[in-house]
């Protein structure tokens, strides 16, 4: 970055969208009819942008995934049903540099309800908000003309630089451990990514994390549906890989997200002819904020000794590095499970979609939407399954003094989810960690240009030196400025170094008749 330019970025634009999805599905021909619904949840993925014309295209993808009872045998089956949408939102904005956007995304509900053996209509509420930050480095006057004299300021900002990975896939082959049944069927799976560890390195950002491969399948022992066995098997499985980037390097700050994206799980026979291989491939990309802190130089005033002169000035607003934020912190909701007669359960899972943060008294809270499913069985030993989505708030203890004009790019993740029965309701817990940075606003007047009027001569001091005696808390800056004498004469004359003014100083000689040329 120039030395005398000023990274700014804005909002500069945003706008949030509650998309109502209502449809019909029917079975593919080799899924059964369905008995019974058990459970049904749905996801987004894949969300992309474009922006043209004052109009902002968002993209992306949902699937929605039905787990039913089989009408003739009873067994348990999935089905899932992945579309694509699309949205447009009316940004008539204005751009003076790279705009940089944002898209995010949650499900707000999801139902389904069956009409036949072979088909469902399904109703899902999509929330989909957009940001658009306006990116640029504004120039500062710099210090190129000796016509000039210029009072220099410092200050510290963010460079911010949005990277984004190319579609990174875990791949893995599963063999059941011989304690554990052959299989007949996979039901249901879900994957739960956990992105650990950010850093920034000479040229990359390298990341690190886990999977949590959840997967339940039938066992083939099950003679029938009455006395099928389902197996839960979890699996973590470690992924690593970096983003190339000219901006990183050693020690900056970073903070990003994961996006999970296509799920592909299949099973397989061993080298003994037993179905006990399961095979899986799991799409996913990282999403980093680089944070490179920056000294900048501005000029806040200016004179001219020779020439009559006229500075324009502005005011800039542009984030500075306010530390980074990791929490540790616990969830809980509370589900009914009378309706479907839980007796015990056997797994379960919690997902956060988009939190933003709401600061009320300096306090901030994460504040958004969240969906869990659970399955389990009833008294008669069937498989029941419920799903629901719920408002999440959730206090950071850790910041305190909260102002409204900090940014914090946060993101928390759901760890060690639980479901437990008590008194007709299943508690849901989970552990929650939430990283992320926090940048401050500042505001700065600069000069921006100067305009020297060569044809404007100022008249001379007729005395070659004045005896100046300086007030209280004045500086060279202040006595240069008001008659209007570079302060680099000023010096030289006192034999002063910088603008501070030894306080034992009683006077300050002004040689009106030697203009030096400034050396700021």
């Amino acid at each position: 970055m120039e030395p005398y330019t000023l990274p700014v970025c804005n909002v500069v634009f945003n706008n949030k969208a509650e998309i109502p999805q209502d449809f019909e599905v029917t079975l593919p021909e080799y899924l059964p009819g369905i008995g019974k619904i058990v459970r049904t949840d749905a996801e987004l993925f894949g969300l992309s942008s474009d922006f043209s014309d004052g109009r902002i295209t968002v993209k992306g993808k949902y699937r929605v995934r039905l787990l039913y009872n089989d009408e003739k045998s009873g067994y348990l089956k999935c089905a899932s049903f992945p579309f694509d949408f699309e949205h447009s939102f009316d940004a008539q904005i204005a751009l003076s540099g790279t705009p940089v956007i944002e898209e995010n995304g949650c499900i707000l509900s999801v139902t389904a309800k069956q009409k036949s053996p072979r088909t469902v209509g399904f109703s899902l509420g999509i929330a989909l908000g957009v940001t658009v930050s306006d990116s640029a480095a504004l120039p500062l006057l710099s210090p190129d003309n000796t016509d000039i004299d210029l009072r220099a300021c410092h200050t510290s900002c963010a460079v911010h630089t949005k990277l984004c990975s190319d579609t990174q896939t875990v791949k893995e082959d599963i063999v059941l451990e011989g304690g554990l049944a052959p299989i007949a069927d996979i039901v249901d799976y879900t994957p739960v990514f956990s992105l650990d560890e950010l850093s920034s390195s000479d040229g990359a950002v390298r990341f690190s994390g886990n999977v949590l491969f959840k997967c339940t399948y039938r066992a083939e022992s099950a003679p029938d549906a009455q006395n099928a066995e389902y197996v839960y098997l979890t699996k973590v499985l470690p992924f690593e890989g970096e983003i190339p980037s000219p901006e990183a390097r050693h020690g900056l700050t970073v903070t990003g997200k994961l996006r999970p994206e296509e799920c592909d799980v299949g099973s397989s026979f061993d080298a003994y002819g037993e179905n006990r291989v399961i095979h899986l491939s799991l799409d996913y990309q990282v999403f980093a904020d680089l944070f490179d802190e920056t000294e900048v130089t501005y000029f806040d005033d200016g004179f001219s000794p020779a020439y009559a002169c006229d500075f324009e000035k502005s005011t800039y607003v542009f984030d500075v590095p306010g530390g980074t934020v990791k929490e540790h912190g616990r969830f809980e909701q509370v589900l009914r499970a009378d309706r479907e007669g839980f007796t015990e359960i056997a797994d379960t899972g919690i997902r956060f979609d988009t939190l933003t943060p709401e600061i009320s008294d300096g306090k901030v809270t994460l504040v958004g939407r969240g969906s869990a499913w659970v399955l389990g069985a009833n008294e008669r030993a069937e498989t029941v399954g419920t799903s629901a989505v719920f408002n999440v708030r959730l206090p950071l203890e850790s910041l305190h003094d909260a102002s409204p004009e900090t940014r914090y790019l946060l993101n928390t993740e759901c760890r060690d989810c639980k479901a437990v029965l008590r008194d007709g309701e299943i508690l849901l817990s989970a552990d929650t960690e939430t990283t992320g940075v926090c940048l401050g606003r500042e505001r700065i007047t600069a000069i921006g240009r100067a305009d020297i009027h060569f044809d404007e001569p100022k008249p001379l001091c007729k005395a070659e030196y004045i005896i100046y005696y300086p007030e209280k808390n004045e500086d060279l800056w202040d006595i240069a400025k008001k008659y209007e004498i570079p302060r680099a004469s000023i010096r030289h004359a006192n034999g002063l170094v910088g603008d501070a003014l030894p306080q034992n100083r009683k006077t300050v000689v002004i040689p009106c008749g030697e203009l030096t040329a400034s050396d700021e």
